[in-house]
């Protein structure tokens, strides 16, 4: 097992620091006094799980490296910036295509990238994911979404 390093204690230190900023922030989000929850809910909920997040990581051992893998890394050195820019086009797109399109396609792409060899698959499960998606925040939670030209 190899040990963490000095920046992995740093950045979960960082990322424990956010959460509570972040739950600090959910508790001034107003609320309605008959309701069981109200805006702040989700925030709440999503600070305290990345507060519980970094410190599991920071109390846990990073695994050795493989060697495979550090070879197979110069290989996909440009992961990361193709979904940046995916991201970034789906941010464009989304108004045009609407919510669940655009969805879908980023979701198809991003498995293509991180090396899905089955396209149609992938893009099967964007639309399931985008679906979900849809159902969650569109209809339960009543957020509008971009419709745009197909939907």
């Amino acid at each position: 097992m190899k040990t963490k390093l000095h920046a992995d204690r740093i950045a979960y230190a960082i990322l424990l620091v956010l959460a509570g900023i972040a739950f600090i922030v959910a508790f001034r989000f107003p609320r309605v006094a008959e309701a069981h929850s109200g805006p702040g809910s989700f925030p709440l909920a999503l600070s305290v799980l990345l507060a519980l997040l970094a410190i599991a990581g920071w109390f846990t051992r990073a695994p050795a490296a493989d060697p495979a893998s550090v070879a197979d890394t110069t290989k996909n050195k440009y992961r990361m910036p193709l979904l940046a820019g995916m991201t970034a086009l789906y941010l464009l797109l989304v108004l045009f295509l609407g919510f669940i399109s655009s969805t879908a396609l980023l979701g198809m792409g991003a498995l293509l990238v991180l090396g899905y060899a089955h396209p149609v698959r992938a893009l099967a499960f964007g639309f399931m994911a985008a679906y979900a998606l849809y159902i969650i925040f569109g209809t339960m939670m009543n957020v509008n979404l971009p419709q745009g030209w197909i939907g």
